[in-house]
């Protein structure tokens, strides 16, 4: 079976631009695309979990296509992918006359090297290749790549139909909720769709949804700190064991550390980069506490400590 099959997310992402809720000429340029069987470069920006990844499946799906399929915010973002993957597969003769695309999600984490050389290989294979990217920071993406792109903007997804869209989820995996804990949750990781279903899936244990297990007041915010100044990073993931959010625990460490009169400016200039990036991967990661253990590993360096233990 493949992933898919098992992140709720991915399994029940939708197929069609029906499914989509679409500004109206948005849906009728897609569907253009479709018809045509033919698409220019785009660029779709928006917040994380607005449909954008999704769009570019449908569309790539939808057109007679081979692809090529990156991921900048993973080892992709570098210009070694530039001129090996992507040139090779833009250079590469086309089956049976099929469009090639290269996708590229998250192209805001591509480093300006990898940028203007991806310029420069659109600007050569722009007859034969088509180029999506995506991104969540449009600021990120450079003038020149922006310039030769179709630009689309994503707005956050109506909150009254992703209630709908996540109750249908449940009925569809057959567990059994309470609509304000669906709610409860919604609200939570608005407007971020990938989190409100990943949590939802997290929560659903043998049938029904128990929101406790998302819960992080029960967490010692203050003895995992102290934890942290000393490396236990194996006590750390014993008390964070079964937590879903995070999200109370990054604040608490980002309050304390930036107060603390024992840090270093440089310090904490480290330490908020650190927690802005967890953050960031926070929403994209299918599993949180494994983020959340690379954070404290991240800030536990910064913090100067001389051992690192893995021991409960």
């Amino acid at each position: 079976m493949a992933l898919s099959d098992f992140i709720w997310y991915e399994k029940h992402r939708p197929k069609k631009l029906a499914e989509l809720s679409l500004a109206p000429q948005y849906r009728k340029n897609f569907v253009e695309y479709i018809d045509k069987g033919e698409i220019p470069h785009l660029l779709f920006y928006g917040s994380v979990g607005s449909g954008k990844t999704t769009v570019a499946f449908i569309l790539m799906d939808s057109i007679e296509c081979s692809r090529l399929v990156l991921n900048a915010s993973s080892s992709d973002r570098g210009v070694a992918t530039i001129k090996e993957k992507v040139k090779q597969f833009a250079a590469s003769k086309a089956m049976d006359g099929k469009l090639k695309v290269v996708f590229f999600d998250e192209a805001d984490g591509l480093t300006q090297d990898a940028q203007d050389a991806l310029r420069n290989t659109i600007e050569t294979y722009s007859k034969s290749c088509r180029f999506i990217l995506t991104c969540n920071n449009i600021e990120k993406i450079s003038a020149a790549l922006k310039s030769r792109c179709v630009q689309y903007q994503f707005n956050s997804f109506p909150e009254d139909q992703l209630l709908k869209k996540v109750q249908h989820i449940l009925k569809l995996e057959e567990i059994e909720y309470d609509p304000e804990d669906v709610k409860e949750i919604i609200e939570l990781h608005y407007p971020d769709v990938r989190s409100v279903i990943n949590t939802v899936q997290n929560c659903s244990v043998d049938g029904v949804l128990e929101l406790s297990r998302i819960r992080d007041f029960n967490v010692d915010k203050a003895g995992l700190l102290d934890l942290l100044y000393d490396g236990e990073i194996g006590k750390i993931r014993v008390l964070v064991n079964g937590v879903l959010d995070f999200l109370g625990i990054y604040k608490y460490f980002y309050d304390e550390l930036l107060s603390s009169r024992e840090l270093k400016a440089d310090e904490k200039k480290d330490i908020v980069l650190i927690l802005a990036e967890s953050l960031f991967r926070d929403a994209l990661s299918v599993s949180k506490e494994i983020n959340f253990i690379g954070c404290c590993l991240q800030i536990a360096e910064v913090l100067g400590c001389r051992k690192i233990s893995f021991q409960f």
